[in-house]
Order: structure tokens, then C-alpha cells, then sequence
């Protein structure tokens, strides 16, 4: 539910002011005296929807430079929500035996779209890692494109899972506009 498992006493404030339960997890980082003070104000904020839960998170990637950005909880946000870029997300599993057949699709899809500015290809450990709260990972992998612009939504992506669909997608859903390079031809020797 959010928190590490690492860090005890904790607390998960479960808040049903809509249909769906909201979840608000105690900032474990951050907040280092568990009080009854501490707990008052952390409910108080929790339900006020004020308060920045805890997000379970790998460390940021020091180099993130290859053609997959690697997403983790602290920069999550950051990136999906730009909005100068448009991005095609993979939620996976380590342990996926689906996952790693896509591996090197999405690693190729990476190094297609590398040389867009506008087009982040990324992936992030569902399994690690905590991410928006309207994102709905059923299973694994999913994939969600964030289209660029303010306040656009996440769309999950259903279509087929070869470089040549999911170039297609980003090329008919992209907010910009964008000229891939030709591959060079391979001739026969």
C-alpha cells in the first residue's frame, strides 16, 4: 500500500471521500518522530489532501542517458508530467516472462525515437516503485502514454506489442510533430 515494510511503527490512512479509497502513506523519510502530535497533524493533512506521502522509490538512476529512461517513485512525476513531452511508459515486473520478451522491442523503440526531443520512451519496476494513484497496473507488462500538453490524462496503450505498433502509436497520438531518421539499408554482400 505505499509504505517500504522497512520502517515500523508506520501509518496507511485509508480515506473513502469518493468511490475509490485514497490512500495517504506516512512520509517514512521524512517524518522521524512518531508522536501522537505527529499522527494528529498526518491525519489532519492526510484527509485535508494535503499531505505528500511516502513514495516507495529505487534510487534515482545517477546516468539516465540511454535511449529507455528509467523511471523510479521520486522521478516519476517529473517526467510523465512534462508537458513538453509526449511518453510511452512500460509498467513491468522483473520476474515477467512477458516483460523480458518486450525487452528488446522497447529497448529498440528507445533507440528509434532517441534522437525526438519531444518522444521519452521509459520504463519502471511496478513492483519497486511507487506511482500515481490514477495509474491502474492490472498486470504486467502495461504500458500508459502521457500525452504532452497541461493537464492531459494518461491513456493505457492496448494495441500490439511490435516495434512497428507502437511506432505507429506515437506517431498518430504524439502531440508534436516528428520525421524519424531511415534506417540506412542493409545490402547483400
Amino acid at each position: 500500500w505505499g509504505a517500504s515494510g522497512k520502517v515500523f511503527p508506520t501509518a496507511i490512512l485509508i480515506s473513502y471521500k469518493s468511490e475509490e479509497p485514497a490512500l495517504v502513506t506516512w512520509d517514512e523519510e521524512n517524518e522521524k518522530d512518531f508522536s501522537v502530535e505527529a499522527l494528529t497533524s498526518f491525519i489532519a493533512a492526510g484527509l485535508e489532501g494535503t499531505y505528500d506521502s511516502y513514495k516507495k522509490s529505487e534510487p534515482i538512476p545517477e546516468n539516465n542517458d540511454g535511449p529507455v529512461t528509467v523511471l523510479v517513485g521520486k522521478n516519476f512525476d517529473s517526467i510523465v508530467n512534462d508537458a513538453t513531452k509526449d511518453v510511452l511508459v512500460e509498467f513491468y515486473a522483473p520476474w515477467c516472462g512477458h516483460c523480458k520478451k518486450l525487452a528488446p522491442i522497447w529497448d529498440q523503440l528507445g533507440e528509434t525515437f532517441a534522437s525526438i526531443d519531444s518522444v521519452v520512451v521509459a520504463k519502471i519496476d511496478a513492483t519497486a516503485n511507487t506511482f500515481s494513484d490514477d495509474i491502474e497496473v492490472k498486470g504486467f507488462p502495461t504500458i500508459f502514454f502521457f500525452p504532452a500538453g497541461e493537464d492531459s490524462k494518461p491513456v493505457l496503450y492496448e494495441g500490439a506489442r511490435e516495434l512497428a505498433d507502437f511506432t505507429k502509436f506515437l506517431k498518430d497520438n504524439a502531440a508534436s510533430d516528428f520525421t524519424l531518421e531511415e534506417a540506412p539499408a542493409h545490402e547483400d554482400l
